[in-house]
Order: structure tokens, then sequence, then C-alpha cells
């Protein structure tokens, strides 16, 4: 109705300025999820299996650690279980750990065997 006898502007190959840099947008789209499949890829080289296994209960991994001066506050938690703590592991304060995790229970270097990775 608007461009009656007239052609439409999309078949004389006129577009909107807006709409010039749309085929460069759909490659560069394309372009980047092809590198993301490709990094995907590479990675899924690595992967090995995970073995499912079944979390712990709150009961069997920390004890209830009664503080204060009358042993009324029980915030306070220590752990049972063998756990990982990274590099730059540091401790709060006493007062205000709310996870204690003893020393002999402390593990830096994760220790993992795999039979695939043989």
């Amino acid at each position: 109705s608007r461009y009656a006898g007239r052609a439409h502007p999309s078949a004389c190959g006129l577009l909107a300025h807006s709409l010039l840099d749309r085929g460069v947008q759909e490659q560069a789209r394309d372009l980047s999820s092809k590198i993301k499949q490709r990094r995907k890829d590479k990675a899924a080289k690595y992967t090995v299996p995970i073995a499912k296994v079944e979390g712990l209960s709150e009961k069997d991994v920390f004890g209830v650690v009664s503080s204060g001066k009358r042993h009324k506050k029980h915030w306070k938690r220590m752990v049972n279980r063998p756990c990982f703590v990274g590099q730059d592991f540091t401790r709060k304060a006493p007062k205000f750990e709310r996870f204690i995790r003893p020393m002999g229970l402390r593990f830096t270097k994760a220790h993992v065997t795999h039979p695939e990775l043989g």
C-alpha cells in the first residue's frame, strides 16, 4: 500500500544503515560459535568419567563445637573428615572461624587415581 506503483526499497538494493552490518554480525556470530565448539572439543579429549559418589550427611562430616562463657553458642563446626584446601588457604581468627579444619585433615594436593588415566 505504501509502495503502490513504486519498487520496494529492499528490491532496489537500498537498505537502512542499521541493516547494512547485519551480514557482518552473522559472520562474527558463526565464527565465535565455531571457536567455542573447537574449545569444547579440545576439552572433551581430556575428560574422564567421574564415578557417582553418595554424599555424606552433615551429622557425619561436622561435629558441633559449643563456645562462649556458658557454652550456649553452637554455631561452630569441627570437620571430622579429610578435606581439600587450596594453596592460598589461610585460617580466620579462632573467634570468627565457623568451620574448624584440623591440620591433620587438611590436604593441599588431591590424591586421585583413575583406571583410564593409567
